[in-house]
């Protein structure tokens, strides 16, 4: 019995022994190769004794000679399939090439093979909902993150994942019936309470259309202002049900501190007025490890100071912003309606004519 398994685990090691006891050949057989009684590949059958060469100086090979070596873990069981886990992450693999060269439709098809071989892994059937997502896919995309909710019926991320499509498509008691099993399911799973608490926030009414152009700009002083008039930057959010939205937001920072649910949370609170906790919410979060130069937040933090009448503050974390992240759009356009408003239009132009936007940047100007 020693002989017996030290030749199996050298077999599995990838050892040279040739396979010749009853242990090696058995583990030959089992994975379909060569054996010295043929020489041929036996696709996962087990080799009657009747094909033992009289004169092979082994005894016959014994379905208690591979119990014996299985019960120790030397080759598997008669009638257990081993998870195919090298082959799938070879194909993991190539889906994300196919993708990358924009084969899409391969890819897709795939991510469908896998599924098919391992329909309890969630990560394949969020892979397959996104493939279909990025191609604009959203029925498809649905089915998929519906049929691993079928084959994984206890796995949050993917109930947060329905929930998110219906959200984008506006079907929103749908999105909250998902977000809450969601919860159920994990309550401890942060993003579930940042995406369902900014489903709260949605507006209820569309937006004001933008106010008619105005003349050439004046200086005037902020502290001494009102508010300023609604544009597409300065402009308080119609809100859904912000007390239920920030309720969710801090139940998720309780349970884990995050860039994302500090920003949206300081930005609803900003848009309820709440300048003071908007700005503290905002720098907890750049407080963060690795994201005091976070330019979403950053921006934000920006607009709440321009609310409370620091225009300098404000100015200095859109410079901040751009410094992380140049190419960052909407703090080009904040910071150059910023020096509009006081009134230095050469400033609002270079900032503005350095907006990565296609056509004249200067056009992007908020009304």
């Amino acid at each position: 019995m020693a002989s017996l398994l030290a030749a199996t685990a050298a077999y599995v090691a990838g050892g040279r022994a040739p396979p010749t006891t009853p242990a090696s050949v058995a583990m030959a057989v089992v994975k379909g190769l060569p054996t010295p009684m043929t020489g041929l590949d036996i696709p996962g059958a087990w080799v009657p004794k009747k094909a033992m060469p009289k004169d092979s100086g082994t005894s016959p090979l014994t379905i208690a000679d591979v119990s014996a070596a299985a019960a120790l873990g030397a080759v598997p069981s008669p009638g257990v399939v081993e998870p195919p886990t090298a082959s799938v992450e070879s194909l993991f693999e190539r889906a994300a090439h196919l993708e990358q060269i924009g084969q899409h439709e391969e890819a897709i098809s795939t991510l469908k093979s896998i599924a098919k071989m391992t329909p309890g892994d969630g990560k394949v059937w969020m892979k397959l909902m996104n493939a279909h997502k990025r191609r604009g896919q959203l029925e498809l995309a649905e089915r998929a993150v519906a049929a691993g909710i079928d084959a994984n019926p206890s796995n949050a991320r993917l109930q947060q994942a329905r929930a998110d499509i219906c959200r984008t498509q506006k079907r929103f008691p749908e999105a909250a019936k998902h977000f809450r099993r969601a919860m159920e399911l994990d309550e401890s799973l942060a993003s579930v309470y940042d995406s369902w608490g900014r489903m709260e926030v949605r507006p209820r009414a569309p937006p004001e259309p933008p106010a008619p152009p105005r003349a050439a700009p004046r200086p005037r002083r902020f502290r001494d202002a009102k508010r300023p008039s609604p544009s597409r930057l300065f402009s308080q959010a119609q809100l859904g049900n912000p007390s239920e939205a920030a309720a969710l937001f801090q139940k998720g920072l309780a349970l884990q501190p995050t860039a994302r649910l500090y920003h949206a949370l300081g930005v609803l609170q900003d848009s309820c007025g709440q300048a003071d906790a908007a700005r503290a919410s905002l720098r907890a979060g750049l407080a963060l490890p690795g994201e005091d130069a976070n330019p979403q937040l950053l921006h934000a933090l920006g607009v709440a100071e321009v609310r409370a009448g620091k225009p300098a503050r404000a100015r200095a974390h859109w410079r901040a912003a751009l410094d992380a992240s140049p190419t960052f759009t909407l703090a080009h356009v904040s910071l150059g309606q910023l020096e509009e408003r006081l009134g230095n239009a050469q400033v609002c132009d270079s900032t503005l004519n350095a907006c990565p936007t296609r056509g004249n940047p200067v056009d992007a100007r908020p009304n």
